[in-house]
């Protein structure tokens, strides 16, 4: 019909709803002030999804509707969805923690399979370990939200995207950007005032543990192991974290690279560089004495020597999230006080590595300091 592209640019672009806004007096004597054409239409008779435009054009038109908003249907329209997420499923430990924190955990409807804090979250459906997802169950769920980590996610969110699920990836590496990712967690949920509150209450609680070790008498050099075959250095906010707790990471060049290829060393360049402490963190994984100090060339490290191989468990530090603020930064201070002092902290049993001895802040399942 000869009409039809005319009034699917007026349907769809100016004029998506030409019925309620001509019942409008108001926007049709607002558009005759300024000197606006008004169109003017009326439907053809016995055909709702059909009307005539008399548009001031040569001849009248009759153009196919595809569908007409009614006035007493937009309020429902509009508010089909609910104004903010309302059933968000976390891919990661952190960003369920985030929510928990925040008082919103009735907003979660699945979780990753590795989430331990806090317990009750185990009680949510189970969805993903941090590679894979069952995506039929995610899709079961109705989210309206999914959140994930990263590029190693990425595979992940793009298959949920193509099945119609709104997905976003943060990629906080640093510790500035972990008390972002919390405010922008805050705010796609509409609750910015309390993520607010949240990142001020732990960048106050880092300042304060900085400030205590402030005074250390030295800052004793660290090597941050987060995986030991092949041997990786810590990933950023860990560096960072150890610094601000008065030490020095002697990994600190490559705490930018993105992946864990780039903070990869050989064991004989570590024991080069000479660590006055040890502190490992496998993901995942148990970290052991005997692993560490039996690689070769290791029995002349200072760290090795001195007895200061020290483990903080990964739930506490490898996730970019409230726990790596709180209890992994103060298990990383109590260690590195010790350490610079002199003083070795006992282990939390015979023939483990040496530990901070601090309770959790936090509920978390399995791992209590």
């Amino acid at each position: 019909m000869r009409g039809e592209n005319r009034m699917s640019r007026i349907v769809l672009g100016r004029y998506p709803s030409p019925d309620p806004l001509l019942q409008n007096p108001r926007w049709v004597a607002s558009q005759l002030r300024r000197g606006s054409q008004v169109p003017r239409y009326s439907y053809a008779r016995n055909n709702p999804t059909r009307y005539i435009d008399h548009d001031g054009l040569p001849g009248t038109r009759e153009c196919v509707v595809s569908s007409v908003v009614k006035p007493r249907q937009a309020v429902h329209v509009l508010n089909a969805s609910s104004r903010y997420p309302s059933r968000i499923v976390c891919l990661t430990e952190e960003t369920t923690e985030t929510l928990y924190r925040l008082g919103l955990d009735e907003l979660i409807v699945g979780v990753s399979g590795f989430t331990v804090r806090p317990p009750q979250a185990r009680k949510k459906p189970r969805v993903s370990s941090f590679l894979d997802a069952d995506f039929e169950q995610i899709v079961a769920l109705k989210p309206d939200l999914v959140l994930g980590f990263s590029d190693l996610q990425a595979t992940l969110g793009a298959e949920l995207a193509k099945r119609g699920v709104p997905v976003m990836l943060f990629n906080q590496r640093s510790l500035s950007e972990i008390l972002q990712t919390i405010r922008i967690i805050g705010a796609l949920v509409g609750a910015s005032a309390k993520a607010e509150a949240l990142a001020e209450e732990l960048q106050r609680g880092l300042e304060g543990l900085a400030n205590e070790n402030a005074t250390l008498p030295k800052r004793p050099r660290i090597f941050f192991e987060e995986w030991h075959e092949p041997l990786i250095s810590g990933i950023r906010w860990c560096s960072e974290l150890v610094e601000l707790m008065g030490g020095d990471d002697i990994c600190g060049e490559c705490r930018t690279e993105q992946g864990a290829k780039g903070r990869i060393y050989d064991a004989s360049e570590i024991a080069r560089r000479n660590p006055d402490a040890v502190i490992a963190s496998w993901c995942g994984r148990k970290a052991t004495r005997e692993k560490i100090v039996s690689r070769p060339g290791w029995a002349s490290v200072r760290a090795v020597i001195d007895d200061q191989l020290y483990e903080v468990k990964s739930p506490f530090i490898l996730q970019p999230g409230p726990a790596a603020l709180t209890d992994g930064a103060a298990q990383l201070a109590r260690i590195i006080r010790a350490v610079s002092t002199g003083e070795r902290l006992p282990p939390p049993r015979e023939g483990d590595l040496r530990g901070a001895g601090l309770a959790a802040s936090f509920p978390t399942v399995g791992h209590e300091r």
